[in-house]
């Protein structure tokens, strides 16, 4: 009988032992490599990273360094020689071949547009060019100027197609911009590419599109009243939030805007009407993925406190913060279980 024993007393010993390898966490501290502060699609970039040795650490922060410099190189319609630029070049003469790249910010987006009911558009750019040019002459839109942009917007003026991945526009005059989407995309991809052994945690933070992995992490959400908002660096956070394996994204009008005869207009333009989002200055979303979190920000930042709120409400896996109002008196909204990642004040 103790013969028969002997061997599941083993096993058992042996299943014991690869359950606690498995479990038993580093015994000394981990290495932490920072990116400093750096530009990438036009905004500040850091990226954080906690790993066993300096070396994994650094292969990490070069991995996603790079990836974000050929997501920008691909993506960005600041640069003339982009796939993007020269989707904005053609697409309205014949439809043209796309990188898988390129066909998942579309698909993406497009999926948002009709999700938000037009809330959210990548065709938005004619209006961006007017408030912007109207911001240098500083003087406010003629109405009969996004009247006649409004033949040029609208989601559905772009066609996609799967086998082959093509994309052409169904008018002349359509312009994409995708920024309020592929930086989300660029931060899952960076984070993606740091998932290398020996590396426990990283965070990336491209311009308030954040997501992190391994232990917690603790993330500021600006406060949009705060008084030194204008410069892009200030930290003055009016929650804190804690992160892990998560994604947050924060859209707003506190520091991006245009300014004419001495008053501030947001940067999100509504796609339906031609006008600043002015009702929200701040949204935070958390999702499981940027990208999602990304588009998510702009849209309800566009619906407003109400319709807004409805939509994270009703997505699985969304929560969000919406900050209306104004200095004297805000107003402060949040989805049912957003209560869940805030850091009490005394903590």
């Amino acid at each position: 009988m103790a013969k028969k024993i002997i061997p599941f007393v083993l096993i058992a010993l042996l299943l014991i032992l690869v359950v606690w390898q498995m479990l038993k966490r580093p015994s000394t501290p981990p290495v932490t490599v920072q990116s400093g502060t750096i530009m990438i699609m036009g905004t500040f970039t850091k990226i954080q990273i906690e790993a066993d040795t300096p070396e994994q650490g650094r292969q990490a922060l070069k991995n996603a360094t790079e990836t974000l410099r050929r997501f920008e190189q691909q993506i960005s319609t600041y640069r003339p020689d982009s796939e993007m630029s020269e989707i904005n070049r053609q697409a309205a003469e014949k439809a043209i071949p796309i990188s898988d790249l390129a066909f998942e910010i579309l698909k993406k987006s497009i999926e948002y547009s009709k999700l938000t009911n037009g809330a959210f558009d990548i065709t938005v750019t004619p209006y961006l060019k007017i408030w912007k040019q109207a911001a240098k002459e500083n003087r406010l839109p003629d109405p009969a100027e996004l009247d006649q942009a409004k033949q040029f917007v609208g989601w559905e003026k772009i066609k996609l197609s799967e086998n082959p991945k093509t994309v052409r526009f169904t008018t002349r005059g359509v312009t994409l911009t995708v920024d309020a989407i592929a930086k989300g995309l660029a931060v899952d991809y960076a984070l993606d590419a740091m998932k290398i052994p020996g590396v426990r945690s990283a965070l990336v933070d491209i311009g308030g599109e954040i997501s992190c992995f391994g232990r917690p992490w603790t993330i500021g959400v600006q406060d949009p009243f705060a008084p030194d908002n204008d410069n892009q660096l200030s930290q003055t956070p009016r929650r804190r939030l804690r992160c892990q394996n998560l994604s947050i994204a924060t859209s707003g009008n506190y520091r991006r805007y245009v300014t004419i005869a001495g008053q501030h207009f947001s940067h999100i333009i509504d796609p339906r009407t031609g006008m600043p989002a002015e009702k929200l200055p701040s949204v935070t979303v958390i999702a499981k993925k940027t990208v999602d979190a990304d588009a998510l920000a702009t849209a309800i930042s566009v619906m407003g406190p109400e319709e807004g709120l409805k939509l994270a409400q009703s997505l699985p896996g969304v929560e969000a913060l919406l900050i209306a109002g104004t200095p004297e008196k805000t107003e402060i909204l949040k989805t049912s279980a957003f209560g869940q990642y805030e850091i009490p004040p005394e903590e």
